[in-house]
């Protein structure tokens, strides 16, 4: 692996996804009949009954997002066929004028966490060192503080980056570049 990315947070990176990842969620209603036959007019009333299925869902979950917007699908399949395929609808045909189930798709935008840029480095200052078992034999690693480096500082291993949520390994021959939102980039120095 030539370069090795670790976040600036890395033990709340997942948790930080997972509170401002769009919210999905899928509402699915059954409607047996040949798609000639079937009353267009109908289906769009179904399709809004279920725009107004996935609103509900998200004011009972009190869940904040910046703006919603809708996917309209249909599954459906031809004459003899065992097996539905996902049609994209508009919804204006269906106002116009067999399928299976009509799907509608609720996408709500969270707000995103703005990256915040860190200091400029002054250049990296080891708070100590500490012996370890590295590639079958003992060595001498710095130990740095995280919390301490600077956009543009550079740790050459061995060497040890501590934090509260995570510690991070340089091995003899990489160096870890600080980026200026505080992500080390871990490569093999040339």
């Amino acid at each position: 692996i030539p370069t090795v990315f670790v976040p600036r947070s890395p033990g709340t990176l997942c948790a930080l996804g997972a509170i401002t990842a769009d919210i999905l969620n899928d509402a699915v209603r059954t409607v047996h009949g040949r798609l000639d036959a079937l009353d267009l007019r109908a289906l769009a009333r179904e399709q809004r009954a279920l725009e107004a299925d996935l609103l509900a869902w998200v004011q009972e979950h009190g869940v904040q997002v910046a703006s919603t917007s809708f996917r309209h699908g249909a599954d459906m399949r031809y004459v003899g066929q065992s097996y539905e395929i996902e049609v994209p609808v508009d919804p204006a045909w269906l106002e116009a004028g067999e399928s299976a189930r009509l799907r509608v798709q609720l996408r709500g935008v969270r707000p995103r966490v703005p990256l915040v840029e860190v200091a400029a480095g002054t250049g990296a200052v080891p708070t100590g060192a500490r012996r370890i078992w590295l590639d079958g034999r003992p060595a001498q690693a710095r130990v740095y503080e995280r919390a301490s480096l600077g956009s543009g500082d550079r740790v050459a291993g061995p060497a040890i980056v501590e934090q509260p949520d995570t510690t991070v390994l340089v091995p003899e021959g990489d160096v870890a570049d600080v980026d200026r939102f505080g992500n080390l980039l871990i490569k093999r120095e040339a």
